[in-house]
């Protein structure tokens, strides 16, 4: 495709998620009471404005106000902790706290979503006491060195991430954080250019990172020993390259707007559903894709081949979801044992399979080794239901050892949909199961 068309694309785009004079009016009304309020408070605190609306890089279909109350060094974390609560009260008719490294609190004014988070008044990142401490100098360093036309460039990259399902550094997402869709921008220096670079990465990419990254390395430029891109996985990257490359070849909106996936088919799936624990998000996170990968090799070690797998959560609950060959073992299948020479070895196997009633055939000697065939056969619901009620203190399933426990539910295919009547996880469980990413209807 020309380029006239990537840029036609591109300004249709920009046009949807630019915030206009009532977007900008309402942020600045919302903000201007924020301030107000904290203006009788702050005696112990300095607030200031961070993230994407302080930068001028925030979508106009997702405003969010990110106000930092930096204390100074002196005082305790408790302290800290202990004065956002107090502070909440005064400023936001109803909140909820929130866990990262410490406490925060989020909450709205005028329809705006508003986080107040407390760090330490620092002079420079290397004073860190906490990771947001880092934060006020992000926003000093993006409207220091970013142009309007670059900030532009940096909502178009955010709703491309979006658009592909890869934006979000929480471990629910492992893609990409707003800042560093900011920091890709400047390294890069425009949107077309990151795209066409990107389009060429190989597996693992490091732009100069000094470090081993998971997937992809880039120095934070107020902090070059830390990766901006850390959380992103793999995958993601992946799918930022496949999806870079395309869109130059086959620009359109769908890139930016894609509804998920496409060609929903429930036949190899299993779902397993259990009790949330109780956590921080991104800890809780954590244990859900610990827990997912401990099930997954679990069901290889039953005889099942298990081709993807993902997880969804909601308020109470969470559920791992699979992709599997197939639902039911083959009836009979090849063992193989030690090699003849190693005769007590070969003793061990012998003994253990001559009088099981489950060998068909054998113990023979096989091309130098011993082997038999046994009887398998099974599915994998009732396999897997059979498993964990007698290995589930084995499995390595961490917090989720206690909520399976308390109970659990399995289901295969069509009736995977009776797990849940909620939207959410219905939504959750077609994007599982469709075939393939929905942008690719733009090729």
């Amino acid at each position: 495709m020309a380029e006239a068309d990537v840029n036609s694309v591109l300004q249709t785009v920009a046009s949807a998620i630019t915030p206009n004079e009532k977007d900008e009016l309402k942020i600045e009304e919302a903000k201007k009471i924020i301030f107000n309020r904290l203006a009788h408070i702050s005696s112990d605190f300095v607030p200031e404005l961070e993230g994407s609306v302080a930068k001028g890089t925030w979508l106009a279909q997702s405003p969010e106000l990110d106000v930092f109350l930096l204390f100074p060094k002196s005082v305790s974390r408790n302290y800290m902790e202990n004065r956002i609560i107090e502070v909440a009260k005064t400023v936001l008719r109803k909140w909820q706290i929130s866990y990262a490294e410490h406490p925060y609190v989020k909450g709205k004014v005028l329809g705006v979503s508003v986080d107040l988070v407390p760090c330490y008044r620092v002079s420079s990142p290397s004073e860190m006491q906490s990771a947001v401490d880092r934060t006020p100098f992000h926003t000093r360093f993006i409207n220091e060195h970013l142009t309007a036309e670059q900030k532009q460039d940096v909502r178009l990259l955010k709703a491309f991430f979006k658009g592909i399902g890869v934006y979000g550094a929480e471990i629910k997402v492992r893609g990409f954080s707003g800042y560093a869709s900011e920091v890709l921008i400047y390294r890069f220096g425009n949107l077309a250019k990151l795209l066409r670079e990107a389009s060429q990465w190989r597996g693992k990419v490091n732009l100069g990172w000094d470090g081993e990254p998971e997937a992809l390395g880039l120095p934070d430029p107020v902090d070059e020993k830390r990766n901006v891109t850390a959380s992103v996985s793999l995958k993601s990257l992946s799918t930022f390259i496949a999806a870079a490359g395309f869109f130059l070849r086959f620009p359109s909106e769908t890139f930016f707007w894609s509804k998920g996936f496409v060609g929903q088919d429930l036949n190899g799936i299993l779902v397993l559903k259990t009790g949330k624990p109780n956590g921080v998000e991104d800890v809780l996170w954590g244990e859900i894709w610990k827990a997912s990968s401990a099930i997954q090799k679990y069901m290889g070690t039953l005889g099942f081949e298990i081709w993807d797998s993902s997880a969804f959560a909601d308020e109470q609950n969470v559920f791992f979801f699979y992709l599997l060959q197939s639902h039911e073992r083959p009836p009979s299948t090849l063992v193989l044992g030690p090699p003849v020479h190693m005769s007590d070895n070969a003793l061990n196997f012998i003994k253990k399979w001559i009088n099981d009633s489950s060998v068909l055939r054998g113990p023979w000697i096989h091309d130098g080794r011993w082997a038999l065939v046994r009887s398998f056969g099974g599915s994998s619901e009732s396999l897997l239901r059979e498993g964990l009620d007698r290995d589930l203190g084995s499995l390595g399933l961490g917090e989720f050892e206690a909520e399976f426990k308390n109970g659990y539910e399995i289901r295969v295919g069509k009736r995977t949909l009776s797990l849940s009547r909620k939207k959410s996880y219905r939504q959750a469980l077609a994007w599982f199961s469709s075939s393939r990413p929905g942008w690719l209807s733009a090729l």
